[in-house]
């Protein structure tokens, strides 16, 4: 039947800081009436410069130096955090007003701190960069002028997880001066003047537990020397008495004497140990096996001869000292509240910092003691100190002004954020006023808080936790190895850092722990997060048999909590416009010696990791700042993101979302290996095709949860069991396995007929269609990856409104966003997922196909996933001309219930499909319609091209409301695609509401439409049935300007030189309407195309310049594409594989053209490239990632009201 061409379509053309929390019990309080007194009057002040009328000349070139920094005076921190790093802040180093930072986010940042400016970034590595320091001040000279540089610049050294040690030179370039691979991933990092000989040293632990030491001077090993059997955690030298302390992972101690002489032969310098670890034991004399070490920090005690300290924390919840001598542990005290778990530690000649972390505040305090007697003195938090795992200490300048300097003690603290702390008197009026200027918060003394010292390991106020076996805590198998004793026998406390403990047997509950997990006296306390995927909740999960029971009663307990919350549903209204996307993802790794790529079956972990930062957000009450979300997918080679926050109703917040899926891009990648990719790929070529998998799974056909040829069950996410319940029950209904067949590509050297025989080895075998691909498990489908939408309407009626206007805009965006032509390692002659989808989804038993049918049963037409059946508002009820199959008691429930016919019919569809799972608690709750748990269970287990969803209980504004899901959209290869065509939708949205357009035709024609989308080249020679009288009625207030508005963008289009082809020119009419089928011709009443329409919409709204631009390169792409100018994903990659030199014409992808295809579609991702046959004349965009500060106070950038704003 005639229809138009998608070109004919588209293209007619500062403050006071919170105090801490009381102490746990035991508190010290102070004399808040004199706060600046000292304590102890005997003890020397810091000298200050506080003579506010001194004459500068009398001060200009004065250096105020302490005298001694004593922390039993009452003094104040001045605290500013340093924003640059956009993952976790693992160690830093400060010289003078210079400071060095080092980042999971693999880069190093050099700041000046007394303008809190980032002057640099030194990147070059490819992992974490986990240390950073100075070059010694000693040989800083010397080093300087070999590499021809100014003495007073600056060296430092840097080292990562990618084996690099890596020389810069601050303030000149991002490449370092000096490179050394070191072939194990670095820990941690020291460096060592040795006087002697002249020479600097870099010593480094790493991975391995190997202790290395690299001279400067040739960047050559000085020495190298197994150490521990686990990574090396601590390294740390004692300039003193020069020696080396260090600590490993596993819990085992050891030091050296650092031998540093001419007269050794080989190196300068060379290890001596004087102390390994062995047989430790509490002061009652109970042998301790101390491990998961956090971090330590050894010094040798100058009283007593080779006496050796170290202090340390682990999993528990104190602080511990080991006495080298003895071995000897003892515990102390660290904590100010009940339920703190450790951080970080740092020291300065007698003092040392130890933090904690109170993960229910959010909170991190910092306790000081002396070294030399570990008596406890303070503690000092501040609101935005979350968890710190790290402390350097040392003596910094702070600026006064007009060349006066006052050097202060300085603490940098790491982890979460990187923050300076300056330690100061605050009576001095200089120096409150300069540091008042310069920092976020001063924590005076009065702020501060105390805790009673326990240095002899007896806790009276039940704050240590027992440890309890993992049958005994009802934890998982898998989580026994972290249940170990790290430090006394039943004394100390349990703490599980993000990890991920997962019960295997899908069948039963499962709890998954991202946050820290403790127990007391056996009991859990609430400090963990079940992984929650859509309204599934804990419980154990019903056989099928079980399911298939309670099904009618389950979905009639839909239907009442609809019908119960439907009054307040249908007023629901004045919601803004909030969109956002919905990315999917695959992970792959790259075996580039053999040429090799597969799919990686890592997202579950990789969850546990991205969901911290979300945790610390939401626990610190900053779920606004919020960068991105990313949840499970049916595959564990599948991740979603999607923003942080939705967008909003600012005609600006479009060209945030470029930049913002640039920014989802990055945060996963710093957890990525070097040859682990995140690509946005809609179907993995070789998906079926043993092996494919990292680690590799085969098969077990006729076993298992998917009984699969082709598909291991391993494959299917193990975060949470739906997915095992969906694919077990969807089989079991059917009463087969799914059977997906698609065409074969006949290329010369294909055989014909294609025939293929499967046994299962069982003694079974199956045959597949002639010149069809055959697929047979649920994954086939689920996995694939797609790129969603989803927007809100302003109350119950619109939402109807843009649902029915996007139903045939859906056939043609999955024609465009074309991407998925392989199957099984074979071209084929479809070009998109939906077919594959559907047929892989389908859980229609034979009855319900029409195969020896039951009376009682009801004959269903389409797959559980499938386009939209119906349409929902008033202008669409008369083109509902396809058969709708409904359950009627539930329509004759809902329209009792006030629900409206189309809504009741529509709701009464989606309620003829059984639950896919239950859960006992669900069934036990049948009668309860406080929320919509149960009509969530099945409206969101039909698949369909869009989705209705409406506002979620409780309605209390703050929720969201009525909400379009927008679903056919294939994933592209880039973040600049995916943002053009979400943009696109959005903004389409936007002119149907404010122009009033209809774009709705007959549902006998979407369907049409469907079939024709997915073929081959459908962008390209495929016709579409579409709505050409689009305008409102004459009568309409919109008229006049939806009339105007389209006669820009015909004229737009004319002037462009449409690129249209010579369509069929036929008119169908359907009563009063036309479906147009023509090329652009100079006719008032034509239709111009949807892309002009837009972009003359956007002339009569106020758009900013930049989002102007960015949405013009956007509109480029599409324009171009729909009139075959450019490719689609499908297309490009089937031209990829067909010119390869290794295809033999056979439709057979091999490994090694799937290889080359997955790098090349990296290098696009990565924008190494721009190929001309994908983007056309498209440039780069201005997207942005923060909304200029103009255009927030501008209303009129506002265009949920479209031209009305």
């Amino acid at each position: 039947m005639p229809s138009a061409k998608l070109e004919n379509i588209f293209q007619n053309e500062q403050n006071i800081a919170r105090p801490t929390a009381p102490p746990a019990e035991d508190s010290v309080e102070l004399d808040v009436d004199d706060p600046f007194n000292t304590c102890y009057p005997n003890l020397p002040l810091i000298r200050c410069i506080e003579d506010d009328d001194a004459s500068p000349a009398s001060v200009s070139d004065v250096t105020e130096i302490d005298d001694e920094v004593n922390f039993e005076l009452k003094r104040a921190f001045a605290v500013r955090s340093f924003i640059g790093h956009w993952d976790a802040v693992l160690s830093a180093d400060f010289r003078n007003d210079l400071m060095i930072s080092a980042g999971q986010d693999s880069t190093a940042r050099v700041w000046r701190i007394s303008t809190g400016e980032e002057i640099q970034s030194l990147r070059g590595h490819r992992d974490a960069v986990t240390s950073v320091c100075f070059v010694p001040v000693e040989v800083q000279p010397s080093m300087s002028e070999r590499y021809g540089c100014h003495p007073n610049q600056q060296l430092c050294l840097s080292a990562s997880l990618d084996c690099m040690l890596n020389l810069w030179l601050i303030d000149r370039g991002s490449k370092p001066l000096e490179s050394l691979y070191t072939f194990c991933g670095i820990t941690r990092l020291r460096c060592f003047a040795c006087l002697t000989s002249g020479e600097t040293f870099a010593i480094i632990g790493n991975q391995a537990g190997n202790i290395e030491a690299f001279d400067l001077s040739s960047f050559s090993l000085a020495f190298s020397t197994k150490a521990f059997s686990d990574e090396v955690v601590a390294l740390n030298i004692d300039e003193q008495s020069r020696r080396l302390f260090a600590a490993s992972k596993e819990g085992k101690f050891m030091v050296w004497n650092l031998v540093c002489t001419t007269a050794n032969v080989g190196s300068p310098l060379k290890l001596e140990n004087i102390y390994a670890s062995e047989r430790l034991h509490s002061p009652e004399r109970q042998i301790i096996k101390p491990s998961c070490l956090k971090c330590a920090f050894g010094f040798s005690k100058p009283d007593i001869t080779n006496g050796n300290e170290f202090i340390y924390m682990d999993r528990g919840v104190n602080l511990k000292s080991l006495d080298c001598a003895t071995n000897r542990i003892m515990k102390l005290k660290n904590r100010v509240e009940t339920g703190c778990v450790c951080g970080g530690i740092g020291h300065h000649e007698d003092y040392i910092f130890c933090s904690s972390f109170e993960p229910v505040e959010g909170v991190s305090h910092i306790h000081v003691r002396r070294r030399s007697t570990l008596r406890y003195i303070t503690s000092v938090a501040d609101d935005a100190a979350r968890r710190i795992s790290a402390i350097v200490c040392g003596i910094g300048d702070v600026s006064l002004g007009a060349d006066r300097t006052s050097s202060v003690f300085r603490m940098v603290t790491v982890g979460s954020d990187l923050t300076v702390w300056n330690f100061f008197n605050p009576r001095s009026r200089k120096m409150l006023k300069c540091l008042s200027k310069w920092s976020d918060v001063i924590i005076y003394p009065e702020r501060m808080s105390c805790m009673e010292s326990d240095v002899d390991g007896t806790d009276d106020d039940d704050s240590d936790y027992e440890f309890l076996s993992s049958s005994e805590a009802n934890f998982p198998d898998d989580a026994s190895d972290y249940l170990e004793d790290s430090s006394f026998d039943d004394e100390d406390q349990c703490e599980v850092v993000h990890e991920r403990f997962v019960e295997e047997e899908p069948s039963k509950s499962l709890c998954v722990f991202t946050s820290w997990y403790f127990l007391q006296n056996g009991r859990p306390l609430v400090f963990f997060e079940l992984i929650n995927m859509g309204p599934l909740k804990n419980g154990d999960v019903l056989s099928w048999e079980d399911t298939k029971q309670f099904s009618k009663a389950f979905r009639r307990s839909g239907i009442r909590q609809f019908i119960h919350h439907f009054p307040v549903m249908q007023k629901h209204s004045e919601d803004i416009l909030k969109w956002g996307d919905e990315l999917e993802c695959m992970l792959v790794k790259f075996n580039h010696s053999k040429k090799q790529v597969r799919l990686l079956l890592k997202s579950g972990n990789l969850l546990a990791k991205l969901r911290k930062i979300e945790e610390e957000h939401v626990a610190n009450g900053r779920e606004d700042k919020l960068l991105c979300l990313w949840r499970p997918e049916y595959c564990s080679y599948m991740i979603e993101n999607s923003p942080g926050q939705p967008f909003g109703c600012l005609s600006a917040h479009l060209n945030l979302l470029e930049k913002n899926m640039n920014a989802r891009r990055e945060d996963i990648k710093r957890f990525l290996g070097p040859d682990e990719k995140l690509l946005t790929l809609t179907a993995f070529p070789r998906l079926g095709c043993f092996p494919f998998t990292e680690p590799v799974y085969p098969a077990t056909p006729g076993k298992g949860t998917c009984e699969s040829y082709f598909f291991p069950d391993e494959v299917i996410q193990n975060f949470y069991p739906r997915f095992f319940t969906i694919n077990k029950n969807l089989i079991q209904r059917r009463g087969a396995k799914p059977s997906i067949f698609v065409p074969i590509f006949q290329d010369k050297e294909t055989p014909s007929p294609f025939a293929e025989t499967f046994f299962d080895g069982l003694g079974g075998c199956e045959k597949g269609i002639e010149d069809h691909i055959f697929m047979d498990a649920m994954g086939f489908g689920a996995g694939c990856c797609c790129l969603q939408i989803t927007f809100q309407a302003c109350n119950m009626n619109e939402a109807r409104h843009l649902y029915d206007q996007l139903t045939n805009i859906a056939p043609l965006m999955l024609a465009l966003t074309a991407a998925a032509p392989i199957y099984r390692g074979l071209l084929s002659t479809i070009d998109c997922r939906w077919p594959v989808i559907m047929q892989s989804h389908d859980d229609r038993s034979m009855e319900e196909l029409g195969i020896g049918r039951d009376p009682k049963h009801i004959r269903i037409t389409k797959s559980r996933a499938s386009q939209v059946s119906y349409y929902l508002s008033p202008a669409g009820k008369r083109f509902n001309d396809v058969p709708l199959e409904i359950d009627e008691c539930f329509y004759s429930d809902l329209r009792e219930g006030g629900v409206d016919d189309q809504l009741a019919k529509h709701i009464a569809h989606l309620f003829i499909r059984d639950p896919l799972i239950l859960l006992q608690n669900e069934i036990n709750d049948l009668d309860s319609v406080e929320d919509l748990e149960h009509f969530h269970n099945i409206h969101s287990s039909n698949w369909q091209t869009l989705r209705l969803k409406p506002p979620e209980v409780p309605i209390d504004g703050k929720s969201p409301g009525w909400r379009i899901e927008f679903r056919p959209c294939e994933i592209q290869f880039t973040d600049f695609e995916n943002a053009a065509f979400t943009s696109f939708i959005v903004l389409l949205t936007r002119a149907i509401l404010s122009l009033r357009l209809d774009f709705i035709v007959p549902m006998s024609k979407v369907n049409e439409n469907i079939s024709r989308a997915v073929g081959m080249n459908a962008a390209r020679e495929q016709k579409f049935w579409f709505r050409k009288n689009f305008l409102p009625q004459e009568d309409d207030e919109n008229f006049a300007l939806a009339r105007s508005v389209t006669r820009s963008a015909f004229h737009k289009c004319v002037s462009k030189g449409c690129a249209c082809g010579d369509g069929d020119k036929t008119l169908i009419e359907e009563g009063d309407e036309l479906i147009v089928v023509l090329p652009c011709a100079e006719t008032d009443d034509i239709f111009p195309g949807l892309i002009p329409l837009i972009e003359s919409y956007l002339n009569v709204v106020e758009v900013d310049v930049e989002t102007y631009r960015t949405l013009g390169e956007y509109l480029r792409l599409i324009s171009q594409r729909a009139a075959g100018q450019t490719l689609t994903p499908a297309q490009w990659i089937r031209n990829f594989v067909r010119s390869h030199p290794a295809y033999k014409q056979d439709s057979v992808v091999s490994e090694e053209i799937t290889y080359d295809l997955l790098m090349t579609v990296d290098g696009l991702t990565e924008e190494e490239n721009r190929d001309p046959l994908l983007f056309g004349s498209t440039r780069e965009t201005c997207s942005a990632s923060h909304l200029p500060a103009s255009i927030k106070k501008v209303t009129s950038a506002r265009f949920l009201d479209g031209v009305n704003a």
